[in-house]
């Protein structure tokens, strides 16, 4: 059962990562709660810590996640206690 769950390919997790400003990684670490569609990592680095995940086929949509992140953005503009979204380098909060 474990092994039908999404994963992010070592390339692939490399290539996303060189747009964030994280500083050194310490540890990358596979995350399984959630859907299985959803490969999760959560990485250790110099500047924190950070859940990773590409959206699972079908939620992917990039109008979809754009408005979620608008919502996230103004209930975190309001305090409302939810994790933060980290910017690209290019400052975006999707990475396509």
């Amino acid at each position: 059962m474990e092994n039908d769950r999404e994963r992010f390919a070592p390339e692939e997790l490399k290539r996303c990562l060189r747009h964030y400003d994280l500083g050194h990684v310490e540890s990358i670490r596979e995350f399984t709660r959630g859907s299985r569609r959803a490969p999760k990592v959560i990485i250790t680095a110099a500047s924190g810590k950070f859940l990773f995940k590409r959206r699972a086929k079908g939620r992917d949509e990039l109008e979809k996640v754009t408005f979620t992140h608008r919502i996230q953005e103004t209930l975190a503009k309001r305090d409302f206690p939810l994790p933060a979204l980290m910017p690209t380098r290019e400052g975006r909060t999707i990475l396509v």
